[in-house]
């Protein structure tokens, strides 16, 4: 009894502490970035939180500058950064094992793995803005993948109380039967890693929401013979066996998203493991970031694919880059591969970060990989049918995309 009240106690103590730094470094911040927060509401600030860049109307428009203001507040409270530690560490000291951070619920995994929480109760209308684009691509050959962050076996990946507060497993239900009704071969990413003998550190990130390197190959592999099925592609699926791939291991390098907002005193690193062919490759890319920022690269995959770059060890604090080594969001990206005995056929994916190192890994069986995220890009998803001519078409959405909807697609 004693030990309870002495706990609660210091609790509330740690809880007023807590509450009047957030409101002393939130009120310095405020007035020492005055200037920022006024520039935060101009059009060349808002126009990053747009999806229509080119004619927005007045409502998105203030919608823009209304975010962008967000996060120019957010951004200029002092040690922010600190405080986002101190209360994740707050609630972990309390024994709590669904921590709030920000605008998330996450859940810590006995094991350590982090997922984030969803409450959303429907996305009926985003599966059929999908619905539409599918009817658009007529006779294409296609298919729709819906990812989610969890492994499903036919129940809730969560134990019972958190299974009761997240509805991820309702949406793919509902999203997959909507998108589903269109005719469409559906696949769900829940169910990609039941038959591998893989555990769940090997599939997903622990600091961050991603697949791993190594599960993206899976899935690529998974996503060619299905190609296979709908379009016939004759595509060597085979190659992409893991055998016939090299580790290169960056341990401890990694702090994700979800890392980030716990921070790393809960969450630890993320090993970063890259799986490079073992058998001769040659590729050219080029990828149109966003805003016309363009890169490009040829050789074999290795040089043509990895940003070596990003996987540097970050000079302060720590490297919250490193999944971007094999892509993230690019507005467009377009693989070739010159080798003799590719499938002479263009596929184009339109996909969000999930899918990037996958696109990557199919592009070492297609002539043609080209891959747009809805949300940086600038025209609807039919221009680039029109001017890339796909011989098959993958539509591979993330829930969180679908969440977020910062795209339009017709």
């Amino acid at each position: 009894m004693e030990n309870n009240r002495v706990q609660k106690i210091i609790a509330i103590l740690l809880t007023v502490v807590f509450l009047a730094a957030l409101v002393s470094f939130g009120l310095y911040g405020l007035l020492t970035n005055t200037e920022n927060i006024r520039l935060s509401i101009g059009f060349s600030r808002a126009i990053t939180y747009l999806t229509n860049k080119v004619n927005p109307g007045f409502f998105e428009m203030t919608t823009a500058r209304i975010n962008s203001l967000q996060t120019a507040l957010g951004d200029s409270i002092l040690f922010k950064s600190e405080l986002g530690d101190l209360n994740a560490a707050y609630q972990r000291m309390l024994g709590k094992d669904i921590i709030s951070a920000g605008s998330e619920d996450m859940y810590i995994f006995p094991d350590g793995q982090i997922a984030a929480l969803t409450t959303r109760t429907t996305l009926a209308a985003e599966a059929e803005e999908v619905n539409a684009l599918i009817e658009a691509l007529g006779d294409t050959p296609k298919f729709f993948s819906f990812v989610t962050p969890q492994i499903y076996d036919g129940g809730s990946a969560f134990p019972e109380g958190v299974d009761a507060i997240d509805t991820g497993d309702v949406l793919a239900e509902e999203v997959l039967g909507i998108v589903g009704e269109s005719g469409i071969r559906t696949l769900d990413s829940r169910t990609f890693f039941a038959d591998y003998d893989y555990s769940v550190d090997d599939i997903f990130l622990s600091t961050d929401m991603h697949w791993t390197n190594l599960a993206a190959l899976l899935v690529a592999r998974r996503y060619a013979e299905t190609l296979n099925e709908v379009a016939d592609l004759g595509l060597d699926s085979d190659l992409l066996a893991v055998e016939n791939f090299t580790v290169e291991s960056h341990p401890q390098l990694f702090l994700g998203e979800y890392g980030q907002a716990l921070g790393k005193g809960i969450s630890g690193l993320d090993d970063i493991d890259l799986y490079i062919p073992n058998f001769e490759t040659s590729l050219s890319r080029y990828t149109n970031v966003k805003f016309d920022i363009e890169e490009s690269a040829e050789g074999d995959y290795d040089a043509a694919i990895i940003r070596r770059g990003t996987l540097e060890p970050a000079a302060k604090g720590e490297n919250v880059v490193a999944y971007s080594a094999c892509g993230l969001i690019e507005k467009l990206e377009v693989i070739d591969n010159h080798s003799e005995d590719c499938a002479d056929c263009t596929v184009l994916i339109f996909r969000d970060s999930y899918t990037a190192p996958v696109g990557n890994f199919l592009s070492l069986l297609c002539r043609r990989v080209v891959m747009v995220d809805p949300r940086r890009a600038d025209k609807p998803m039919m221009d680039y049918v029109a001017e890339y001519n796909p011989d098959a078409v993958i539509i591979s959405f993330s829930r969180q995309l679908m969440e977020d909807h910062r795209y339009t697609l017709n």
